[in-house]
């Protein structure tokens, strides 16, 4: 098991490390009284997976209108819960199918390493773990018009669809663990798989409003450059040449940046 001091000057070691020998559980020491550990999510995992993707995302908000009547606020609390107990089964389902997949992957050669979700937590004095964050690092064909869908696709299916690349999604931080640059952290883990893998390049996509500004600051000041399409961008000839070049795409009407890293000159 990997293990390195952490300290002031001793993040870019850490990533280093990460992104040479992405060998997992990773664990290193943050600070004198904080040890931190870096490993692939388990079956025994999920559920609290599930929990730490409810508490940041939540359910989605319901569009309909209501008064404030008592009738009015019950039936709003009723579909609240049915949305967060449909968020919950998707990502409950969906998280499942990646770890089986990675754990077929390791018996069955024949299966692709086309799956990784990895998590990262604290370790407490007796060695309990509480996990603070999570990413996906998946083989996914580079398409700017789409996300990773929320199912993992056969190997068989991926093959018939043509070329995969590296792909980053998912990737999450508790609030009160924000700021501290465990993003880069758990990012280099799975920009290690990659590069693992025999690829020299990674994908990803972002909110390209407001609300993301300080993931899309993250991404470009660790190497990530927006994909440019002229003729896609065309679409976007009002918004100026600055957005142009931000490499913008709706997504399922939702405006997203498509970023790409070229791991060719990782140490």
């Amino acid at each position: 098991m990997p293990s390195a001091p952490f300290g002031e000057c001793a993040q870019a070691s850490v990533i280093n490390s990460l992104k040479a020998n992405p060998n997992l559980p990773f664990d290193f020491q943050y600070s004198h009284s904080t040890n931190i550990r870096i490993r692939f999510i388990e079956k025994s995992d999920l559920n609290a997976a599930v929990q730490l993707c409810l508490r940041e995302y939540g359910s989605y908000p319901v569009s309909k209108s209501f008064n404030d009547n008592p009738i009015s606020i019950w039936v709003k609390g009723k579909m609240n819960d049915f949305d967060n107990f449909l968020f919950s089964f998707v990502v409950l389902l969906g998280l499942g199918q990646r770890v089986e997949r990675r754990e077929q992957s390791n018996i069955d050669a024949s299966i692709p390493q086309d799956h990784n979700v990895i998590c990262i937590s604290e370790i407490d004095s007796e060695g309990n773990e509480r996990m603070f964050g999570m990413a996906e690092i998946s083989l996914q064909i580079p398409d700017p018009s789409k996300t990773s869908p929320p199912f993992v696709v056969p190997p068989a299916l991926k093959k018939v669809l043509g070329y995969q690349k590296p792909y980053i999604s998912n990737v999450l931080i508790t609030n009160e663990y924000r700021g501290k640059g465990y993003s880069k952290l758990i990012m280099a883990a799975c920009e290690g798989i990659a590069i693992q893998w025999g690829f020299d390049e990674v994908y990803l996509h972002v909110d390209a409003s407001t609300s993301g500004t300080a993931a899309q600051n993250l991404y470009i000041s660790n190497g990530y450059r927006p994909v440019v399409n002229e003729q896609y961008n065309q679409n976007f000839e009002w918004m100026g040449i600055e957005s142009i070049n931000r490499g913008l795409y709706i997504v399922d009407g939702v405006a997203l940046l498509f970023l790409k890293k070229d791991l060719s000159s990782v140490e």
